[in-house]
């Protein structure tokens, strides 16, 4: 049977009631957006491609922090789809492209916390790989000297930033930096790998308890994985530094799995809907980049699993289905199963199991209509 919730008591960083379940909305002045920019910080920690699923989370950001739902204090790259320093001129590439280069952007670290693993030695005991992302530079791993030294990294069709990247912190210390200057009011986006949140969890024992909470997306539940039969790949990519996050006391911990991917695709409808309200450079920016392909292919469909946080934490309304579960990772890296999140009922949990929110289905077309409507507005 579904479960429905209705939690003051894990985001008491939000303004109004948390995830609960969908209402229908007409235009964008009619959502409940549960979140305002006096109370609600944000930081972006992941790992950026052009026009994914990471890019349509930070678009979503910068749109609610023009509309005065959110303070957007800044994006942080760490290593996993691409290597950081690819992540990093792709976020700086991409917020030049919707005029929002007041956004600063960090660089984090590309080594998970234990080290690099070699993938094909690791393939009989994990069951192989569907999906390696910056793993794929193993054996010839260089890390660049900078993120405008790409060599045959970079995308030609974006080319390198103009903008550059904060150098005078990492993407660690910026994340404790801020949290201690606004205490209870940030909240962690980890939607890369949990590889910069386990440092600073690490460099600073106060720092999870001082956020307002963190939102993660990452972990299949109640699916295979995408990366091997039970990991998905982010948390597949460092699953210790999940385990230490996990540990730490965030005030709330919110999970967006894996499992919601198919169940919220980005379709030829969403693109339609952008082109009817075509009046913003992020508009423009999908219009001249990816609707072609749409048009066709109607039948082409994506995942687009990182934009569900954003979309979930300022409009929690669009929420049909979550549940609290205690949630462990695997990190028994000879086990078939490494990555793997394991769940248990409430209470049910083994040691260093944390109690977590975890959302397994949104209203898929109110979720599109909201954030094209996001998107089209001229703020």
């Amino acid at each position: 049977m579904k479960k429905r919730w209705l939690s003051m008591a894990l985001v008491t960083g939000l303004v109004g009631s948390l995830f609960t379940p969908a209402t229908a909305f007409a235009a964008l002045e009619d959502y409940s957006i549960a979140t305002t920019a006096e109370e609600n910080k944000v930081i972006l920690d992941c790992d950026m491609g052009y026009l994914g699923d990471d890019a349509y989370c930070m678009f979503i950001l910068a749109q609610a922090d023009a509309a005065g739902w959110v303070d957007f204090l800044g994006v942080t790259a760490v290593g996993g789809n691409e290597i950081c320093a690819t992540g990093t001129n792709a976020i700086l590439n991409q917020l030049e492209a919707i005029e929002r280069t007041d956004i600063p952007v960090y660089i984090g670290t590309d080594v998970p916390i234990m080290g690099f693993r070699y993938l094909e030695s690791d393939a009989p005991l994990t069951g192989g790989f569907q999906w390696t992302g910056g793993y794929r530079q193993l054996g010839s791993y260089v890390e660049p000297t900078n993120y405008h030294d790409l060599g045959d990294l970079l995308d030609e069709s974006w080319g390198y930033s103009k903008t550059e990247a904060q150098t005078d912190m990492n993407a660690a210390e910026f994340m404790i930096q801020q949290v201690h200057e606004n205490p209870g009011e940030v909240t962690i986006f980890a939607v890369g790998a949990c590889t910069n949140v386990a440092l600073a969890c690490m460099m600073d024992p106060t720092f999870a308890e001082n956020t307002a909470g963190i939102i993660y997306m990452g972990g299949a539940v109640d699916v295979p994985g995408n990366a091997n039969v039970e990991g998905e790949f982010n948390w597949f990519y460092d699953p210790e530094s999940v385990q230490i996050c996990l540990n730490n006391d965030f005030p709330y911990q919110v999970v967006v799995p894996h499992d919601i991917a198919s169940k919220v695709q980005i379709k030829k409808d969403v693109f339609d809907m952008m082109a009817e309200k075509n009046n913003t450079p992020i508009t423009q920016l999908f219009m001249d980049r990816v609707y072609d392909s749409y048009v066709e292919n109607p039948t082409k469909s994506s995942y687009c699993w990182d934009a569900i946080t954003a979309g979930i934490f300022l409009c929690p309304d669009l929420i049909t289905e979550t549940e609290f579960r205690d949630m462990a990772i695997d990190c028994n890296s000879s086990s078939y199963s490494y990555a793997n999140a394991a769940t248990w009922a409430t209470g049910e949990g083994p040691y260093k199991s944390k109690n977590v929110q975890i959302v397994f289905n949104i209203d898929r077309d109110e979720f599109w209509t909201f954030v094209t409507d996001l998107y089209g507005t001229q703020f």
